[in-house]
């Protein structure tokens, strides 16, 4: 599915998947398009309009090996504790944004768990992309475990 804003073919830059593509809002409340929506981990998470409210719960959603992906939409992220990325094949990525990609802005993901990291991969298979990772000072961004074989990290920010 398509979706066509002022700046062109807006998802264009979204992975094309054979499995199903998640959307996770940076916060309760937030726009699209100049369109106000509300996120829950109760929605389907199945388009930017209905999208899931934490990350961790749109994890949990995709199935290993469907080669699912979970968009995450511009704005920051912040949950409480470490995600776990326990799914092998998927990808977690930003729209793309900053230099290179005028008018988008980058995704930004943290957590306030103060001696964790923010993303904990334990699945092999796993794309990380067009994130910025802030985390808490001292604390790792990204852990991976020797289960996270082929792990891909790219154009993220820490």
């Amino acid at each position: 599915m398509s979706y066509l804003t002022k700046y062109g073919d807006f998802w264009g830059v979204i992975p094309v998947t054979s499995g199903k593509t998640l959307w996770v809002a940076p916060a309760a409340s937030y726009t699209v398009n100049g369109q106000a929506y509300s996120a829950s981990d109760g929605n389907e998470g199945l388009s930017p309009k209905e999208a899931l409210l934490t990350l961790d719960y749109a994890v949990g959603k995709c199935t290993a090996g469907a080669n699912d992906v979970i968009v995450l939409l511009p704005g920051a992220h912040s949950w409480s504790a470490s995600v776990a990325v326990d799914v092998a094949g998927i990808t977690i990525t930003g729209v793309p944004g900053g230099k290179g990609h005028p008018g988008y802005k980058r995704s930004s993901i943290t957590t306030s768990a103060t001696a964790d990291e923010v993303l904990n991969v334990t699945a092999a298979n796993v794309e990380i992309a067009h994130l910025r990772v802030i985390p808490i000072t001292a604390a790792t961004a990204v852990d991976y475990t020797a289960a996270a074989d082929n792990l891909y990290i790219h154009n993220c920010s820490f």
